[in-house]
């Protein structure tokens, strides 16, 4: 192999000839840069393919979550329970209930239907729905 050429002169004080480097740069730099090229295109490749498949993999992981396995009344119990009893609701969207509606979207639908009927002081809410519900 021509990569091997020169390898028993590596790392010594060897001085190549004119015509030794001239074989160096064209024929083994050369090639060992396209390869280079090559791998890093290879390495661009697998990195794009390694992103889809952890964001697949993430939107699995979410299909499958526990929380997705509560029924509608836990649910309102957990949504009820983060409402202040002694003040209105904060609009933050940090800070319980509405940061609620982003990890359910039942939270969406229920925030509406609170808003609507004014239960539990949650009219202060300027909610806008993020998609088309059905309830």
């Amino acid at each position: 192999m021509e990569s091997f050429m020169f390898q028993q002169h590596l790392g010594t004080n060897y001085v190549p000839s004119l015509v030794e480097k001239r074989q160096i740069n064209n024929t083994l730099l050369e090639t060992s840069s396209k390869e280079i090229a090559n791998i890093d295109t290879e390495i661009d490749r697998l990195q794009k393919r390694r992103s889809i498949l952890c964001d697949l993999a993430e939107q699995y992981r979410a299909l499958v979550s526990p929380a997705r396995r509560l029924s509608r009344d836990v649910l309102e119990e957990i949504f009820f329970a983060c409402l202040p009893a002694d003040r209105n609701p904060c609009m933050s969207a940090t800070g319980a209930p509405m940061l609620l509606t982003h990890v359910f979207v039942y939270g969406e639908a229920l925030l509406i239907l609170l808003h609507a009927s004014g239960k539990r002081s949650t009219s202060s809410f300027p909610y806008q729905p993020r998609r088309n519900l059905r309830f």
